[in-house]
């Protein structure tokens, strides 16, 4: 016969396991591998029609940086006087998380003065930026034709220049150090994704709230660093998961492109004397409205680029070049760490 006081203490004992059980299923979280990685293509839905938006740039003696909806998806920072870039095209579903009006920011930067030093000019000069924003609707994976859903020129006058005998087109503002526009242009895609659209906004003037929040990024930039310098491909896959399952979603993977996109973080390795530059001479940056961040290079040596890079040299060359790994980091809850996005 079991007494009640046994009975009591039986209940509690179960109580207790209980709840030890559940406090430690809350503790545990997934640790993805790179064979996670790999398989995400298994996670992608695909539609009858997927589109694929991109801009097209024409530029001219400037530098300059294009975001979508507060997310940088092209730059260039390394452009001095007289250089010209005429057609260049970067995809730009990285930066749409669902169908609507988007936002899309233009930033004209100065030219370098010499891309030795890459010290940049004081002013824009006669800068010149156009911007298309153009889309491809994919039908089976076969492309149905681009045209064009935005477009935008940087602001000119027209002024006849005696010596040459013909008019020619000025920027409007050529002492300005940094032009920047902001436009919205719409968009229909298949998909839906939070991203960081229900993030924790980051931005705060407190000094010791950005100290917590420099140092928090720092770290998680710093295990990126190290991981990739001692190719921890399992310990890269279980940071950039997520990160790397949202992308795929937008440019609608298939399994070779999950890996194609996967082994392209690693394609530095097979050069000469790689090697993981430490973390210095950078700033917090904050993206997406406040809810990511980042550290970017203060310059003037690639100013405005990612401060987590590699340094190597390529085969059969004997000058030294450069990958970036251009993370952004989001809290995804109140009081939950930072991670990639």
């Amino acid at each position: 016969m079991i007494t009640k006081k046994i009975l009591n203490t039986i209940l509690l004992i179960t109580i207790i396991s209980c709840g030890q059980s559940q406090q430690n299923k809350k503790m545990t979280t997934t640790e993805y591998t790179q064979q996670d990685i790999l398989e995400l293509h298994k996670t992608v839905e695909h539609y009858e029609e997927e589109t694929h938006y991109g801009v097209r740039v024409v530029a001219a003696n400037c530098n300059f940086e294009i975001l979508i909806n507060d997310r940088k998806v092209f730059f260039i920072n390394s452009n001095k006087i007289g250089s010209v870039i005429n057609g260049a095209y970067a995809p730009i579903n990285y930066g749409i998380l669902k169908s609507g009006m988007q936002q899309i920011t233009v930033r004209m930067l100065p030219p370098v003065i010499d891309r030795k030093t890459e010290i940049k000019h004081p002013k824009l000069g006669n800068s010149q930026l156009n911007i298309e924003i153009v889309a491809d609707d994919f039908m089976e994976g076969v492309s149905t034709g681009e045209y064009s859903v935005f477009e935008w020129e940087s602001p000119k006058e027209v002024k006849y220049v005696k010596a040459e005998g013909i008019d020619i087109p000025y920027f409007t503002q050529p002492n300005l150090p940094v032009y920047e526009h902001t436009d919205s242009f719409e968009v229909s895609v298949p998909y839906t994704i939070d991203g960081w659209s229900k993030s924790v906004n980051l931005l705060t003037n407190d000094t010791d709230e950005l100290k917590a929040l420099t140092e928090e990024t720092v770290a998680i930039y710093e295990e990126l660093r190290q991981n990739f310098q001692n190719k921890k491909r399992d310990k890269l896959a279980n940071q950039l998961f997520n990160n790397e399952r949202i992308m795929a979603q937008q440019i609608y993977h298939l399994e070779e492109d999950v890996k194609e996109q996967w082994n392209s973080y690693f394609e530095d390795y097979k050069q000469d004397n790689f090697k993981m530059m430490p973390l210095e001479n950078f700033r917090l940056v904050f993206y997406g409205n406040g809810k990511m961040v980042g550290l970017e290079q203060i310059g003037p040596y690639n100013q405005w680029d990612s401060a987590l890079f590699s340094k190597y040299v390529k085969k059969g060359k004997n000058s030294f070049s450069y990958g970036f790994y251009r993370f952004l980091l989001h809290r995804p809850k109140p009081n939950a760490k930072l991670e990639v996005i």
